[in-house]
């Protein structure tokens, strides 16, 4: 019998509580249980029951048990899985009832996940062992097997190596949309991430490109797939030609676009078909950078698979131009190296001018940085965000008229000369018309002034100079010894961020509700565990990033709770919580099913 390590979050009901039912699976039988739980989050669990797989559930988490430690440094620890493996053929899926006198009420499913299990079934050729032994490595082994066995179409050959990676999402604590302009923007790589396992077709079959993506999310595991004549791929005569292949069918160009830029940009020869499979936890449409972490985790597949090797900076900006020009979407640059570079526990600061790698900022013991999904999807394809973006552009160029010389990034002027000597006399708004009559272009390569709109330039122009100030000084106070005001300072400055994108007009009625919620649970008093919030990434909609104490999660569960009840959604909205590795940290492992198993 294999020891597990248990893997759950509890909610502050049941904290108070703490006795739950238990589901114990053994090799046997199935049979309920009880566990006293004295005090969550670092409670060791005595040996005597880590001989089994326990499931235990809240009202709106799932857990899952590992067979992972020693006993005597088995600990609780924060994450949730959603992965229904199967035994003999059928899926382990079981509800789980909290005990006490409130109402209960219904309870998603509770899967099964044997890490020891999936481990056996594959061996590591080549790779860090650190991330071999992942939780979640394990969890997309477990899915490669079930790919591989159940795949009609023969997708994986059992004789033939794959080569996995791994990239997080990322978590835009101060920069955001300023990114494009140069700013300073520090982001933590989130704790949800992608897989992709890209396996080399035999020499002398037909080559294609296979893709088959399966998506994580509230209502259970999504699956597309698609397929495509290599040579499609490997012969666009330029970025105009690439788009246009995929501009019926966007999302196979997240993974495939990456192709296409090694070839155009690496000079990669491709000899041989593919077979691509991608796994996401990230969300779409949530702000925490879904596609890039698609982007960078497929980018390092495909590459490793063909034996190249990518820097972080290189593997980020080639990931940049699948988003730019294959993909159509004109984000900066901040994203992929998020969640290439990504430090566990710490922001990554990157200047982006256009990607100046500037260190990493740990976050003390005493904080956290989390988030709360609004509900409401994001785009950085949109036309609010696209708007804002071409509008900054316009300011940039007419600045350039009254500097004498084009200052390259906005975040290069500084606040003071700008507010003195500048901003009152940028225009309020200007049709696209008349920018080009007076101006012919606006000096930025992925977007493109539209004749017909109205844009409003002194906003748009104003918004990264202030936020690159704001992103120094947040990193300044974050590295500084603790004080009484450095949180209060912190989230005010976030609070500053969300007012200037409001501003703009790229915030959106949920994400400005749960800011409120924010200030308004600080105006209640108690002990102070909220500091601050803000609109993430490219705004209109997704996340809301929080600034917690170390013990702050019920209150952003309230908050939550609160949220839901005032937009009368029937579940509480995902919560983000923990960060991890990026890419170039995981690697790329190269693996093989493992001996006796094929």
């Amino acid at each position: 019998m294999h020891r597990c390590a248990l893997k759950l979050r509890i909610s502050s009901s049941q904290r108070e509580c703490a006795r739950l039912r238990v589901l114990a699976l053994t090799t046997s039988c199935l049979h309920s249980s009880l566990l006293d739980i004295p005090h969550l989050p670092s409670t060791k669990f005595p040996p005597s029951i880590l001989g089994r797989f326990w499931l235990i559930q809240d009202s709106h988490r799932a857990s899952v048990v590992t067979p992972l430690g020693d006993p005597s440094t088995t600990h609780v620890s924060f994450g949730t899985r959603n992965f229904a493996p199967k035994q003999n053929g059928k899926t382990l899926t079981r509800s789980v009832t909290p005990l006490g006198n409130r109402p209960t009420k219904a309870l998603p499913d509770v899967f099964v996940h044997d890490h020891h299990l999936a481990m056996e079934d594959w061996e590591l050729i080549d790779g860090p062992s650190a991330s071999w032994g992942r939780l979640d490595t394990s969890v997309f082994l477990e899915l490669l097997t079930e790919t591989e066995q159940g795949n009609p179409d023969d997708l994986l050959d059992p004789d033939r190596d794959l080569y996995v990676a791994r990239a997080p999402g990322r978590l835009d604590v101060m920069g955001g949309i300023a990114d494009y302009s140069g700013a300073l923007v520090l982001q933590m790589p989130l704790a949800e991430a992608c897989f992709v396992a890209v396996q080399p077709h035999s020499p002398g079959s037909e080559p294609v490109v296979r893709l088959v993506s399966h998506r994580e999310s509230g209502n259970g595991t999504t699956e597309h797939t698609w397929s495509c004549p290599l040579k499609d791929l490997v012969s666009f005569p330029d970025y105009k030609a690439a788009k246009a292949h995929f501009a019926e069918n966007v999302w196979p160009a997240y993974v495939a676009g990456c192709i296409s830029v090694l070839c155009m940009e690496k000079s990669v020869q491709f000899t041989t078909g593919l077979s691509i499979v991608v796994w996401s936890e990230v969300p779409e449409g949530a702000g925490v950078s879904s596609s890039a972490a698609v982007e960078v985790s497929s980018m390092m597949a495909i590459a490793g698979a063909v034996g190249v090797k990518l820097e972080g900076r290189e593997l980020a900006l080639l990931c940049q131009k699948v988003e730019n020009y294959v993909v159509g979407a004109p984000c900066g640059v901040m994203d992929q190296m998020a969640s290439a570079m990504g430090k566990e526990g710490h922001l990554l600061a990157l200047l982006c001018q256009p990607a100046e790698f500037q260190g990493y900022v740990p976050i003390p013991k005493y904080m956290q940085f989390c988030a709360i999904d609004s509900g409401e999807k994001h785009c950085v394809g949109g036309s609010d965000y696209s708007c804002v973006r071409v509008a900054s552009f316009m300011g940039k160029k007419i600045l350039a008229g009254m500097i004498g010389q084009d200052p390259q990034h906005l975040a290069r002027i500084s606040p003071s000369r700008y507010k003195q000597d500048f901003q009152e006399n940028l225009p309020d708004e200007m049709t696209g018309i008349d920018f080009i009559h007076k101006y012919r272009d606006h000096g930025d390569n992925v977007t493109s002034v539209d004749p017909r709109a109205s844009y409003r330039i002194k906003v748009a122009t104003s918004h990264p100079v202030y936020d690159h100030f704001r992103a120094i000084a947040f990193r300044e106070i974050l590295g500084a010894r603790k004080s009484g005001s450095q949180m209060g300072v912190l989230g005010e400055l976030m609070f500053q961020s969300h007012a200037s994108y409001k501003t703009l007009g790229i915030t959106s009625e949920g994400t400005d509700l749960l800011v409120d919620l924010i200030h308004e649970s600080m105006a209640a008093g108690g002990r102070p565990n909220l500091f601050g919030g803000k609109i993430t990434g490219g705004g209109s909609g997704g996340a809301v990033c929080l600034l917690i104490s170390s013990e702050g999660e019920d209150a952003v569960e309230n908050i939550a709770k609160e949220y839901a009840k005032k937009t009368k959604r029937k579940d509480i909205p995902k919560l983000f919580f923990g960060s991890s590795d990026g890419a170039v940290t995981f690697g790329c492992l190269r693996i093989r099913r493992a001996v006796g198993i094929k």
